[in-house]
């Protein structure tokens, strides 16, 4: 099923054998739904360790159980990507974003990004935070659903072409439909107006889609780093938002 390679590719749970494959081709629209899982899954971490723990020790622990979930795959893709924007040329970016050394773009990059992620959740108060830990992870994963449809890859061979096929504008349009249900509803459930969950999706679209078209430029297209790095930042940019709305309605 499509749904079980989605979760092998986008988590470390585990899944049957059968998520393999041409399952890649036709997982995209369950991009948002395991996003929605991982936020599930961070709530009640954080239903857990606010018992013991003081706000900012658990927000730091959150960060880091997010990052466990996905096996750091998507933070080492916003560093790679980071790195890859000092080359000189398309040609020159994708061979450090290819290296597995990780340079001081990179390093500087995921300091500050991890850091906005810690300064955003410490920041944000129930039910706003549960708002946030749910919906940060179903707009980093529908981010990553643009990023793969709505542009070219930038290599001949590589994670991008596990997802060719066709019907993936269907499926991008199915995972917008989900994620903007989502965050209706989470938003909805927070007593914010019937409008917010979907004004939060888009403003972390037209980022996305901002970096996204930058980055094409840059590299000629899109890579597997470049969707991991557009992940990373469509989580921010939600926390964010959220944080705003935080400010706006208090």
């Amino acid at each position: 099923m499509g749904f079980w390679a989605a979760l092998g590719f986008l988590t470390i749970l585990p899944t049957p054998r059968r998520a393999g494959g041409g399952k890649f081709a036709r997982s995209l629209v369950y991009f948002p739904v395991v996003g929605l899982l991982i936020g599930l899954l961070l709530w009640g971490v954080d239903l857990l360790l606010r018992m013991a723990l003081p706000l900012p020790l658990e927000s730091a622990l959150l960060i880091a159980v997010l990052a466990v979930l996905t096996g750091g795959l998507h933070l080492d893709g916003f560093m790679d990507t980071c790195d890859g924007l000092g080359g000189r040329d398309p040609e020159h970016r994708l061979a450090i974003m290819k290296d597995s050394r990780v340079g001081a773009f990179g390093v500087v990059g995921a300091l500050v990004l991890l850091l906005v992620k810690y300064g955003a959740l410490v920041s944000l108060a129930p039910p706003l935070r549960a708002v946030a830990l749910v919906l940060m992870p179903v707009m980093g994963r529908w981010s990553m659903v643009l990023g793969i449809v709505g542009y070219p890859y930038a290599r001949a061979e590589g994670l991008g072409t596990a997802f060719a096929g066709t019907g993936r504008w269907r499926q991008f349009g199915l995972a917008t439909a989900l994620a903007a249900a989502m965050a209706h509803f989470a938003t909805h459930w927070a007593g914010l107006s019937t409008w917010t969950g979907l004004a939060t999706l888009s403003g972390v679209a037209l980022v996305a889609w901002c970096a996204a078209t930058f980055l094409k430029r840059k590299l000629t297209g899109l890579t597997g780093d470049s969707y991991g790095a557009l992940g990373e930042l469509s989580e921010v940019v939600g926390l964010i938002l959220v944080l705003l709305w935080q400010r706006w309605t208090g």
